[in-house]
């Protein structure tokens, strides 16, 4: 058996980091493979405003063998600003997955919730990946208490066909000015606590370079719904390939064999097609959705915008959009040429959280997708 030791990130691993991330995909009939090009640590800072990377290593061969990562973020619970753990990258190389390395990464992980004021994370696996999943159930040593908060679906939408902007006399869909950028936080510090559980508390400090929450987005990238000149909603269009990548690993052997039939249906209904493996999706993601009293009609007009202008640009596979099972704006989206993904959320913690999950499960949750 091996000797495994974990230790937090530096620079210098950033290509051994990368490989494993790229090598190691999830489970699932259509496998995705992650990648963090040009920087693994660059390409995470997305997730939270504060990160902590660990890795395991193989003493013997002096060679990391999986990586974790945990990053704390600011969201609204109950319409009060509180803090989130989100974990990911949790990726093993297969040749160590009978080993302790899973397990060692987890009792690191718990030294660092010990040390920290959140205690518990929020956690996504893909459905289908029951590996995972039943670990996580066998309540096994050293591994936290596994919480179910229902299915998450992933929104591939279609930019093939050009669709009709309507007009509304009351109601202006535009992007937003730079000098409206200090509205636009106000409207979403005002409006998502009342709408969602865990929405980010994004602050103007969140955008910008560097390793910002908001990295990549600007205010040309906003999209706000006006009535009576007062925002009532808002979507973002959120491009990240410049630092994260999203690739077709390849296929379960039911969907290979059907992907050619998948491929020809979407051809002529508008649904992206499903990439031959290998190939990088060139999407863009729905961000920072927020609509005043979830006003089905505003979330239409402002996403029918969006996708004529993505569309008339000719670059993306796909707009993808996240959203949680008891959304009430998932309708709007299935009006769209699609495909779905799907994954299970988790809210997983060494502490006993059962008010927190009973909680969460009778709330309208959100997951920034781009952050995931």
């Amino acid at each position: 058996m091996p000797r495994i030791v974990v230790e937090p990130v530096h620079h210098s691993l950033n290509e051994e980091l990368k490989r494993i991330l790229r090598e190691n995909t999830p489970d699932g009939s259509i496998r995705m493979r992650y990648e963090r090009e040009p920087d693994f640590m660059d390409g995470s800072g997305v997730m939270g405003t504060s990160i902590h990377m660990a890795y395991a290593k193989d003493l013997d061969k002096n060679q990391p063998v999986g990586t974790a990562i945990r990053a704390i973020k600011p969201c609204f619970i109950h319409q009060k600003e509180q803090v989130m753990g989100y974990l990911s990258s949790l990726r093993i190389d297969k040749s160590y997955r009978g080993s302790y390395a899973l397990i060692k990464l987890f009792k690191y992980l718990r030294r660092v919730h010990e040390q920290s004021d959140c205690k518990w994370d929020i956690l996504m696996l893909t459905e289908g990946n029951l590996q995972a999943e039943n670990l996580f159930l066998s309540h096994r040593a050293g591994l936290p208490k596994a919480y179910p908060l229902g299915r998450f679906f992933t929104f591939a939408i279609g930019l093939k066909r050009r669709i009709k902007i309507e007009g509304n006399d009351q109601i202006e869909i535009r992007k937003l000015k730079k000098n409206e950028l200090e509205n636009w936080f106000d409207f979403l510090t005002r409006t998502a606590p009342l709408n969602r559980s865990l929405f980010p508390a994004y602050k103007a400090a969140h955008m910008g370079s560097g390793t910002a929450l908001l990295k990549g987005l600007g205010p040309d990238d906003i999209y706000i719904a006006c009535e009576n000149n007062q925002i009532i909603g808002t979507l973002s269009a959120w491009d990240q390939n410049a630092f994260k990548q999203y690739y077709i690993d390849g296929y379960s052997a039911a969907m290979a064999a059907l992907r050619g039939a998948i491929n020809g249906y979407a051809w002529l209904s508008g649904k992206p097609n499903l990439p031959r493996a290998g190939q990088m999706l060139k999407s863009i993601f729905l961000a920072t959705v927020c609509i005043e009293g979830d006003r089905k009609e505003v979330f239409d007009m402002l996403l029918r915008k969006l996708i004529s202008d993505l569309t008339n640009k000719h670059i993306y596979h796909s707009l993808t959009a996240g959203f949680h099972e008891r959304d009430p704006l998932i309708p709007v989206v299935k009006k769209y040429p699609h495909i779905i993904y799907t994954s299970k959320a988790w809210l997983v913690s060494w502490e006993e959280v059962d008010e927190l999950v009973n909680d969460l499960n009778k709330s309208k949750l959100y997951f920034e997708l781009g952050a995931l």
